[in-house]
């Protein structure tokens, strides 16, 4: 990945975030198979996603204020009305879990 405005997050990956939903608790995320099929991302892509999100968490250059300026310009500024976590980071560890089991 390269630095910059966006991080370098590939657009499928910025795509990806958008199809999050809550898990049923509100502890963790989903994502709905039918959207998933849809938008045709096999189970390769999504690891490799995910691996690629591993990545972008490690960066220690990488802050709080830029991982939610990801999110918000990947999923609107009201990205964690629905979720109950405490932050971007902890959202994208979930969103990296998730994709690790497709």
């Amino acid at each position: 990945m390269r630095h910059g405005p966006d991080y370098g997050v590939p657009q499928r990956l910025a795509h990806l975030l958008g199809l999050a939903d809550p898990s049923e608790d509100g502890e963790g995320v989903v994502f709905g198979q039918d959207l998933l099929s849809r938008s045709q991302y096999s189970p390769g892509e999504l690891r490799r996603l995910g691996a690629e999100l591993d990545a972008l968490l490690a960066d220690e250059t990488i802050g709080k204020a830029e991982l939610k300026g990801i999110l918000n310009r990947s999923m609107g500024k009201a990205w964690g009305v629905p979720f109950s976590f405490r932050g971007p980071r902890e959202f994208l560890e979930a969103v990296a879990k998730q994709l690790r089991t497709q």
